[in-house]
């Protein structure tokens, strides 16, 4: 690829979708008529359609009924879901290639999907699929939606969708560019899951067994290492609470930090999304719990079990918290912050387990003050946590990597067909 600001349109057409392609909707079917996997057709409806855009296999049906000779689609045909039941319309318009289910070759789906079928002489199929999730196009199938508790969209304004189109071949070509982007993103996404795995299963192994033990006692919770003990949060904590009751709704750029849930992830505080607030509110909310290095944050509300580590910085006097966040200040002469961190990260994951999978909404403090933490040596927790943290050094990577990948690939949408960029074909 090289830039070229000059002559990239030259060309390349701007038509209407309409023009080039068919949209089929799809159309209702009795639900009387559902069968199972042996006695029936492929049936694909808005659940089979993963919330972000994906498949969901576990979203589909089978249908036995009657059929329409038209109404049929097949692998690697392209839809679109014109019906979605969230707010932020995270599914409607955007595209989708089916994939191959079963050994069938041929599926129904339902009024909430719709076929698109592309004249190939003038439109590539993958190239309009890359054009389609691009974040102008994202935008513009949620305008052009409607309803107030469930967006439906509108098909006839679809085919008024603008399409920059260069030659046939020249689409090919940038499609694979795409689509090499894609298998990147998702072979870091698959080494990442497996890191995750890798990672839960060494939790287990080593919170519960440690390094190198062979001896073990039965306990009321199951065997430990004989020189292990087993405490309460709060005999190895000095203190437990929460943040600020309420929300700090003056934004300034004060240089004053107040950190929520979503301000929590991998491991990490997110200060660049955290909001700033002015000097007056963080006063208020700072008299509750001063932050400081060695302080262990865990999400209790909402999104529970978010953790990260308060690390020495030049934020660390200027951040606050709200009431969703608790704040642990460990006694580093018992427990290590770290081993603290994974420890409870696996009492919450068999919390959990223990409720059939169900996510828990809150996390009460006097409930968590209560949990049961097993305690080895300071200089287990230290091997212990080297173990783990190797791995969270791999995650830290493998996301950074993720990132990067998906900010190339949708600069480079918006560079090839704002046409900033020229493909030679």
């Amino acid at each position: 690829m090289e830039k070229n600001m000059t002559n990239t349109t030259k060309n390349w057409q701007k038509i209407k979708l309409g023009e080039v392609c068919a949209l089929i909707k799809g159309v209702t079917y009795k639900s009387e008529d559902y069968a199972t996997i042996d006695d029936g057709l492929v049936f694909l409806t808005l659940k089979s359609i993963a919330k972000g855009g994906g498949f969901n296999f576990d979203g589909v049906k089978y249908y036995k009924g009657a059929t329409i000779t038209d109404q049929y689609v097949a692998p690697n045909d392209l839809i679109i879901a014109n019906t979605d039941l969230t707010r932020a319309g995270d599914v409607i318009g955007a595209p989708l290639f089916i994939p191959q289910i079963g050994n069938q070759k041929q599926y129904v789906f339902s009024m909430d999907i719709t076929k698109i079928v592309a004249d190939e002489s003038k439109l590539n199929r993958n190239y309009l699929y890359h054009y389609l999730l691009t974040s102008k196009i994202r935008n513009y199938m949620k305008g052009i939606s409607n309803g107030s508790t469930v967006l439906h969209l509108k098909i006839k304004l679809v085919n008024d969708l603008d399409i920059p189109l260069p030659p046939v071949e020249l689409q090919i070509k940038i499609a694979q560019i795409l689509s090499d982007l894609d298998a990147q993103i998702r072979y870091t996404d698959q080494i990442i899951q497996k890191t995750e795995i890798l990672k839960q299963g060494l939790m287990r192994e080593l919170l519960t067994k440690g390094i190198g033990h062979k001896k073990f006692k039965k306990t009321k919770i199951g065997e430990i290492p004989e020189e292990w003990d087993i405490r309460q949060l709060n005999e190895i904590t000095f203190n437990i609470t929460d943040g600020k009751h309420g929300d700090c709704n003056n934004e300034s750029n004060s240089g004053y930090y107040f950190v929520s849930v979503k301000d929590i992830r991998n491991g990490q505080i997110n200060y660049q999304g955290a909001r700033q607030i002015t000097r007056s509110d963080f006063e208020e909310t700072h008299k509750r719990t001063k932050l400081e290095a060695g302080d262990l944050l865990l999400t209790n509300s909402g999104t529970i079990g978010r953790m990260a580590v308060v690390q020495e910085s030049k934020y660390t006097e200027k951040t606050t918290f709200q009431k969703s966040v608790a704040v642990i200040k460990p006694d580093v002469t018992q427990v290590n912050v770290y081993y603290l961190m994974y420890s409870l990260t696996l009492v919450l994951m068999s919390l959990i387990t223990e409720s059939s999978g169900s996510a828990q909404k809150n996390l009460l403090l006097k409930d968590l003050r209560t949990y049961k933490i097993l305690l080895p040596s300071l200089k287990e927790q230290t091997q212990i946590c080297e173990v783990l943290g190797g791995i969270d050094s791999k995650l830290i990577k493998e996301r950074l990597d993720m990132k990067y990948l998906i900010s190339l690939k949708n600069g480079l949408m918006q560079d090839i067909f704002n046409q900033k960029v020229e493909v030679k074909s």
